[in-house]
């Protein structure tokens, strides 16, 4: 079983089962595929909610650097990175880059980690 809090802007996509994959930092806790993973925002707060539950079906490493986003050690090209940045919760390339230069600093390693979900908050 691993836990994973997520940002507050990427909940309702997690909650609805829409978004189904997240970047995570490397420090975060070891998740490995088919384990449990149970997403939750605001997690340590009073606000804290439980967003949905999925198992993992993917874990591999990222690395995103001023401009190229390496998946699994292969540079990503302009496919793939725009699908990256659509399904990932965020309007272009610059606002993922602008993100997570903000939020931890280029380059930043992290790890992409797919689920399925198998339960997902369906209430308001």
């Amino acid at each position: 079983m691993a836990i994973c809090n997520l940002e507050a802007r990427f909940a309702l996509a997690v909650k609805c089962g829409d978004q189904t994959h997240a970047i995570i930092p490397q420090e975060s806790p070891h998740i490995t595929r088919g384990e449990t993973i149970y997403f939750y925002t605001a997690r340590g707060t009073g606000a804290c909610h439980l967003l949905g539950v999925g198992l993992c079906i993917s874990v591999c490493p990222i690395e995103i650097k001023d401009n190229i986003i390496n998946l699994d050690g292969v540079p990503m090209v302009g496919w793939e990175i725009k699908r990256l940045v659509v399904d990932s919760g965020f309007e272009t390339k610059e606002d993922l880059l602008r993100f997570f230069r903000d939020q931890y600093g280029l380059p930043f390693r992290g790890v992409f980690i797919e689920w399925n979900p198998t339960w997902v908050d369906s209430t308001d």
